[in-house]
């Protein structure tokens, strides 16, 4: 090799050299002021596939919140409610598909002298798990409509309410019976004319109270 082709060879890798590193340089991130940025870049790994992610308890895991309680112990209390009641004979007004079971805790309380409310609650349980007697058989507006009290108090309920203009007389008479179907009517309810425990317990709720019958 000649020493002029030794020069040519050299500057040849010289000029490779330089454009490489040129080339280097300018792929670089640069900084705003034009210069290389010497930030780091650090590489993201993906996660181990051994690990589990956290996440939220799902349906019936971990503990019960505040809400989710009450309503597990209200569904408790209103399956007691429902098999004593039916022990204790009061299976067809909770074998109705609307409001059974307060049906069947308004027939209890009208044939136990209680408060009309037709509500479940507690101290009700309380009283039918020490209570062992039958309730009466027969419709319940058969015995409604006996007690001249009651009859009395739907009457005041049916007036307060517009729709009712006779006299207390306490009894199914023919302005009592028109009044309720007039009522019946208004609030959607099967068309009876009597004081079945459906409408007595429709005319507590409409009306926003609770009977009570005077004792003696």
């Amino acid at each position: 090799m000649t020493r002029l082709r030794a020069r040519l060879t050299l500057f040849g890798i010289l000029a490779i050299f330089v454009a490489t590193a040129s080339n280097a340089l300018f792929l670089q991130e640069r900084a705003p002021n034009g210069f290389p940025s010497t930030a780091i870049s650090i590489t993201q790994f993906p996660a181990d596939k051994g690990a589990t992610p956290l996440a939220p308890d799902g349906p019936g895991e971990g503990p019960l919140s505040a809400g989710q309680g009450e309503e597990a112990k209200g569904l408790r209390l209103h399956a007691a409610l429902r098999r004593e009641l039916g022990r204790r004979g009061y299976s067809s007004e909770l074998h109705v598909r609307k409001n059974g079971l307060k049906l069947a805790v308004l027939a209890y309380e009208f044939d136990n002298g209680l408060p009309l409310t037709g509500e479940p609650t507690e101290a009700l349980l309380k009283r039918l798990l020490f209570d062992i007697n039958l309730g009466p058989r027969g419709a319940f507006a058969d015995r409604a409509e006996l007690n001249s009290k009651l009859v009395i108090e739907a009457q005041k309920m049916l007036l307060g309410l517009g729709f009712f203009r006779g006299t207390f007389s306490g009894r199914m008479d023919v302005w009592t019976s028109n009044a309720i179907q007039d009522f019946e009517r208004y609030r959607g309810l099967a068309i009876t004319g009597r004081l079945t425990s459906e409408t007595l317990l429709e005319l507590i709720a409409y009306s926003g109270q609770p009977i009570t019958l005077p004792s003696g």
